[in-house]
């Protein structure tokens, strides 16, 4: 056993040290206390490391011990768990050997090509064994799951040593087993690392002595005599775990270091690569890239243990949230968060969140894919297209930090709102005539420079392994007879009763929904055509009755329904951090808004509309800002797919594998290959659907509505509506430049 404690600036006596103890993860600036056995994680850059282990008596056979952040040493059983007591041995199953936990830490995430389930047991401190319960598939090749390309456990707590069944090597509904496999703290995947662990039997050391290592200079110190001694360098680098282990005494063991500012280089090169063939979700950092972690909160809490080292590197690090208030002289009057005159109800301005331009690059060789971006133009980069417009380069452009929502014939972006729904491309190009100044629906290029800053800031392909969306709620279909309609006919009223079931289950007070007698008569009016749920009553063991504020109605029976809306706009405000989602329903997946760089509900919800690009004949055209039109050099995927309210079509149709590369338009980023292979597990991991009928002028819609789960996401994209079109599911996000 080890106790440990915390040098005062390093001045305090080892005789005053034994008198005072201090918690398992005390902090105190640079300084870093733990239990030896407990372990310690080190989650920031390090500097001028110094380590101490001071024992209270004579003390023998101390091993310390570093690992690195992939906690899967490789080895595996034969076998799976059946339950907490039973292990079943058979070749066809991988189970993971015992490791050992650091206290502290919360969580722990799977992620690979090795796995295609997850069955998590852990070994408390009395020895008692918890399993997680029946069998969670990962890595499916079919079907519509989200958050599903990577396993994700929260420790029990009193957890000591944890293992994982994660492969049955037979499974053919599951993508195939390949030899990647990472354990590591937090929910958040990162790049695969091999397994490290370095050991190190320490020297015997006497009561009145205690070992320090300086700057990789190992020390015996005797009272006030310092002894250099011949013991390997230790590797402590972000992600480490540091253990104690062994020696029948008790002993201090204590970390001080500076945590390091990084050599952060805002004129670096910053970019990702992934291979185009084999699925796997994780991308490699690369350039000045090499090393960095990514970091978001859930409500009030880090999903992971690292910082968010893209906080200090442009052009992230200068990413602000604004009012903003434009002119028809294309003169702007911005107000930033944080001062006192900022709002985000409109009445300083269009909430948006201002993007600095820089410079992009994008390969497809040696069978990989390159992104980059820089604060500096280099050789073979580009300046971002959505900064080059009809007037020259803008240093700014705005995002709108909503969805659109419909306020007096125009279009708005505030928290507070609905989102606008049904209503065509030409209907919001109207509204956005009466805008005051030069607002524009967004187009593809705005969304190609938020997803190639979210691709390398988060390393990740499968952005639904971040965030999920508002992918999971109900969608009222037609069949009138299904649980979504009215069980009885009430005049009058404020309420629906209708089958308690799994759908019905998945609607909760707060929701946004509405209640009507079919598509054809939704209106996009507050408390009326939009309302919200303000609680649910169970009558019996199979009804339940759901009470909706707004206006009363008359229901009646088999006839009037009801159907979740995307969630309001604004509910991401309350979160501390410009990257994170809501934890209002943690057991709801499918069912929390979330925001990236102060963007809410990025995918998800909507299907926003593009502007200034169409599909015809299964060519791309896109009107750049500077005005030229270009199409693009090759032909996108057409389905034989047939979508409906109730299946939106197999996914291994769908989803894309592949996105062309046109010389001339190297940073269009879009689908040239999907099914073969890709799943809502691999590859891009989202949907593409073309509809492709001769010479019909398509508008592009892409992120997902509210019930597309494992389709939505950020590359997420459908060409088979009209501009004409009005679809209960399609919406607006604006933007200036």
């Amino acid at each position: 056993m080890f106790k440990f404690n915390c040098f005062k600036k390093g001045r305090e006596t080892q005789k005053n040290m034994k008198k005072t103890k201090i918690p398992v993860g005390l902090q105190d600036g640079a300084k870093k206390t733990f239990c030896g056995e407990d372990g310690y994680v080190i989650t920031t850059t390090i500097k001028n490391e110094r380590l101490l282990i001071c024992p209270t008596s004579e003390n023998a056979n101390i091993e310390i011990r570093i690992t690195g952040k992939n906690l899967f040493s490789g080895e595996y059983e034969s076998g799976y768990i059946k339950s907490p007591n039973k292990f079943v041995r058979k070749n066809i199953y991988r189970t993971t050997k015992w490791f050992s936990l650091a206290q502290g830490q919360k969580h722990l995430v799977l992620s690979g090509n090795a796995h295609n389930r997850a069955v998590w047991q852990f070994q408390l401190k009395d020895g008692n064994l918890v399993d997680t319960g029946a069998i969670q598939k990962y890595r499916g090749a079919h079907g519509k799951e989200f958050d599903n390309s990577c396993a994700k456990v929260e420790i029990p707590k009193g957890a000591v040593k944890a293992r994982v069944y994660y492969a049955r090597l037979d499974d053919e509904k599951s993508l195939p087993i390949g030899n990647e496999l990472q354990i590591e703290y937090g929910l958040i995947p990162t790049e695969t690392a091999s397994y490290q662990e370095q050991r190190i039997l320490l020297p015997r050391v006497r009561e009145e002595e205690h070992l320090e290592y300086v700057q990789g200079t190992w020390y015996l110190v005797h009272k006030e005599e310092k002894t250099m001694i011949e013991l390997p360098k230790l590797t402590l680098d972000q992600g480490s775990v540091i253990t104690f282990q062994g020696g029948s005494a008790d002993a201090f063991a204590f970390l001080w270091y500076e945590e390091a500012e990084k050599a952060y280089e805002k004129e670096g090169v910053y970019g990702v690569r992934y291979k185009m063939e084999g699925g796997v979700v994780i991308c490699e950092r690369i350039g000045d890239s090499k090393g960095l972690f990514f970091n978001y909160m859930i409500g009030e809490e880090w999903a992971g243990p690292y910082q968010n080292d893209f906080d200090a590197i442009y052009p992230w690090s200068e990413i602000r949230t604004c009012a903003v208030k434009s002119h028809e002289t294309g003169e702007k009057e911005i107000i930033y968060s944080g001062s006192k005159d900022f709002r985000t109800d409109g009445t300083a301005g269009q909430v948006m969140v201002e993007i600095p331009k820089f410079y992009a690059k994008r390969e497809a060789k040696d069978g990989y894919e390159y992104l980059w971006v820089s604060k500096e133009q280099r050789d073979g980069f580009e300046l971002d297209p959505s900064f080059i417009t009809r007037e020259g380069e803008k240093e700014h452009i705005y995002i709108g930090a909503y969805f659109s929502s419909v306020e007096e014939k125009t279009l708005a972006c505030k928290a507070g709102t609905y989102p606008a729904l049904k209503k065509s491309l030409n209907e919001f190009h109207k509204m956005l005539e009466k805008m005051p100044g030069q607002f524009e629906e967004y187009d593809l290029l705005s969304h190609l420079t938020i997803q190639r800053l979210f691709l390398i800031e988060t390393g990740l392909l499968d952005c639904q392994t971040v965030f999920h969306g508002i992918v999971y709620l109900p969608y009222m279909i037609q069949n009138t007879e299904s649980s979504y309609y009215a069980l009885k006919t009430e005049r009058n009223t404020n309420r629906i009763t209708v089958v308690d079931n799994k759908i019905t289950q998945r609607i909760l007070p707060g929701d946004c929904v509405t209640v009507i007698d079919g598509w054809k008569n939704y209106t996009n009016i507050p408390e009326e055509g939009q309302r919200r749920v303000l609680a649910k009553k169970k009558k019996d063991a199979k009804t339940v009755e759901i009470i909706f504020d707004g206006k009363a109605i008359d229901v009646t029976e088999h006839q009037t329904g009801i159907s979740c809306l995307p969630r309001l706009n604004g509910e991401t405000e309350e979160i501390p951090y410009v990257t994170g989602r809501t934890d209002k329903n943690k057991d709801t997946r499918g069912h929390e808004s979330f925001k990236y760089r102060g963007i809410e509900n990025l995918w998800g919800g909507v299907w926003v509309i593009f502007d200034k690009c169409k599909v015809e004949n299964s060519i791309l055209t896109i009107q750049y800002p500077n005005g030229e039109e270009k199409e693009l050099s090759y032909k996108l995927p057409i389905q034989n797919v047939i979508l409906t309210s109730k299946t939106f079509g197999a996914p291994e149709s769908m989803i894309v594998k592949k996105m062309g590369y046109d010389k001339k338009q190297p940073l269009i980023m879009f689908p040239q290959e999907i099914g073969n292979g890709a799943s809502t597990n691999s590859y891009y991991c989202d949907a593409w659907y073309n509809i492709g009928e001769q010479d019909v002028p398509y508008v592009i819609t892409y992120g997902g509505a509210w019930d597309n789960l494992g389709y939505a996401g950020i590359w997420g994209y459908r060409a088979n509506y009209k501009a004409n079109e009005k679809i209960p599911f399609n919406g607006s996000r604006i933007i200036l430049r």
